[in-house]
């Protein structure tokens, strides 16, 4: 773990490459003073790059469903490139949902760090008034397109260590540990679990996050984390802020996305099946700071 003594953005320039094929990538920075010399003159701006950042969607339940960060890119291009109708572009019948798209930042204005990687979602480019405009390019992570994908074949278990049933599904994916995903240290707990063949890789993935009480995220490098829900996880950083960092002023409230007023709690006895309820209550009231 880290501790980030840089807490603030110093108009850091960013700059997004394209990977359309080999020696076919198409790179645009939001400063080209910063670009290569050959390339400083270029007219090719990224201009406004907005980043939907989520670790789930809490709506749904207190872990949250998985959910794919997601950006949105406005890029203007002198020749038009981008444009899909553009038939004149190199890049024409290239651009297709699914081209891999690298998000860099660099904070001395020489090396570039990894600031995400995304697929391509959406393209959409304009012409008015005898000029062509911004074109518009959407993307999203790698857990959209992973979760989409049909279960692979999986081997009949039964209490598998929960790192073992992670390993089975992403390396029936075709992934490789430590290289395209990792599971934290915490995670390392056996559960009885069964998966049904046919279904969705997004559904499987939830489901052991919940058992575990986890959450799959994707870092800036690309790479799929399983990580814990509710503590800190390996190798995550740490930023400590004051009242002069936010302003002087801090608000604490909760969420009306779930609410709850009673807690149910049941159990099976081994043997012949049976349930009964042990504990009931929604007569109490919450008192603030006392719970």
């Amino acid at each position: 773990m880290a501790v980030l003594t840089d807490k603030m953005w110093h108009g850091e320039p960013l700059r997004a490459t394209i990977k359309f094929g080999e020696n076919l990538d198409y790179t645009v920075y939001t400063d080209n003073s910063y670009a290569p010399q050959a390339q400083q003159d270029s007219m090719n701006l990224l201009k406004q790059i907005d980043f939907s950042l989520s670790q789930g969607n809490a709506r749904v339940n207190p872990l949250g469903i998985a959910v794919s960060n997601s950006i949105s890119m406005q890029i203007y291009d002198a020749d038009d490139s981008l444009s899909p109708i553009n038939t004149q572009s190199p890049y024409y019948n290239k651009l297709v949902n699914g081209i891999e798209i690298d998000i860099e930042i660099s904070y001395d204005g020489v090396s570039w760090d990894k600031y995400g990687v995304y697929f391509a979602t959406n393209w959409s480019g304009n012409y008015e008034e005898g000029a062509h405009g911004f074109t518009s390019v959407s993307a999203e992570d790698i857990i959209t397109t992973l979760g989409n994908e049909d279960l692979p074949e999986l081997p009949v278990t039964q209490n598998l260590p929960a790192v073992d049933l992670i390993d089975a599904v992403m390396q029936g994916l075709g992934l490789t540990k430590n290289t395209d995903y990792a599971i934290d240290s915490q995670l390392d707990e056996t559960v009885s679990y069964g998966i049904v063949q046919g279904g969705k890789v997004r559904d499987a993935l939830n489901n052991i996050c919940q058992l575990l009480f986890a959450r799959v995220i994707v870092d800036r490098t690309g790479k799929i984390l399983f990580v814990p829900a509710l503590s800190p996880y390996d190798g995550c950083n740490e930023i400590v802020l004051t009242e002069t960092d936010t302003g002087g002023q801090l608000s604490n409230h909760n969420t009306s996305n779930i609410n709850y007023n009673k807690v149910v709690v049941h159990y099976l006895e081994e043997g012949e099946a049976s349930r009964q309820v042990l504990f009931s209550d929604n007569s109490h009231v919450l008192a603030d700071g006392t719970n």
